[in-house]
């Protein structure tokens, strides 16, 4: 039974080493099998990575190419934008110079109107200054000849004579060299110089006017004198010739003034009549009389 147990434990163990020995032969030939589908996998994925590198590379290649391209584009464009750049700076250049030249043309011009505005202004000067030489001259000359004194010949008895000086002066201070000879001077508004009597309604004699003189005698060349704005006054004096005249008496009581006239037949008033000047009395009974106020 020993022997039948320990054949049956032998032949136990054989079944077990054999299963044992066919597992590990399957456990082998799985484990070949997985290295070998391993292997094949691992090819294909070198495979597949060989070719990802050889795409990879070419992409790489075209894209460098195209970089090239581009670069070369560029650079192409570059020397382009260099040509113009040269040609634009040439003809900035050439009209630089060609403005260069008008603007020196322009001033050559310019300084040469200027030269001859210079001496056209320089001759119109000198004629300016000739003409100023020659009218200054004239000038001198007219003033010269006005200065001289016009000379007048005054005759006895009444004239008319104009008052040839350029400004204002005093009546008296003027006629003291002959107002020992004049009676009377008149202007036009019926103002008079009565030097007998002292009295001068005329003022000034004004340049221009002309004037009623009566003198005593004649008097040759005579001229205005400057009297150096010299003024002279006179009182009211009654000549004694005056009071030597005999007095006329109107009998009042016989007849009656009726009214007083000048020559003119113009009835005025004796008291604001100018003396010296004729009036004719009429009175009631017809009679008339002429007398100098």
């Amino acid at each position: 039974e020993t022997i039948e147990n320990a054949n049956e434990a032998q032949a136990d163990a054989t079944t077990l080493l054999n299963n044992t020995i066919n597992a590990a032969d399957l456990a082998a030939i799985d484990a070949q099998n997985v290295l070998i589908e391993t292997i094949d996998n691992a090819n294909e994925a070198q495979a597949d990575a060989t070719t990802l590198l050889n795409n990879t590379i070419n992409a790489a290649d075209l894209a460098a190419i195209d970089a090239q391209n581009v670069l070369t584009e560029t650079i192409e464009n570059a020397n382009e934008v260099q040509a113009d750049a040269t040609t634009l700076l040439n003809n900035t250049i050439n009209a630089a110079d060609l403005a260069a030249i008008d603007a020196q043309n322009v001033l050559t011009e310019t300084i040469e109107n200027a030269n001859e505005a210079q001496a056209d202004a320089t001759e119109l000067l000198n004629n300016t200054t000739s003409n100023f030489d020659i009218v200054q001259l004239d000038y001198q000359n007219q003033i010269e000849e006005l200065s001289l004194p016009i000379l007048i010949d005054i005759i006895e008895g009444w004239n008319i004579i104009g008052y040839t000086r350029s400004n204002n002066q005093d009546m008296i201070a003027t006629l003291a060299g002959i107002s020992d000879y004049i009676t009377i001077v008149k202007d036009n508004n019926a103002n008079v110089y009565w030097p007998a009597w002292g009295f001068n309604g005329i003022g000034d004699l004004i340049p221009g006017q002309g004037y009623e003189l009566k003198t005593t005698i004649a008097i040759n060349d005579y001229f205005f004198p400057d009297t150096q704005g010299e003024r002279i006054s006179i009182s009211s004096t009654i000549p004694q010739w005056a009071i030597d005249l005999p007095a006329e008496v109107h009998p009042n009581d016989i007849r009656t003034l009726v009214k007083v006239v000048n020559l003119l037949g113009q009835e005025v008033e004796p008291k604001d009549s100018a003396r010296g000047t004729t009036l004719i009395y009429l009175f009631n009974d017809g009679t008339v009389e002429k007398k100098i106020k």
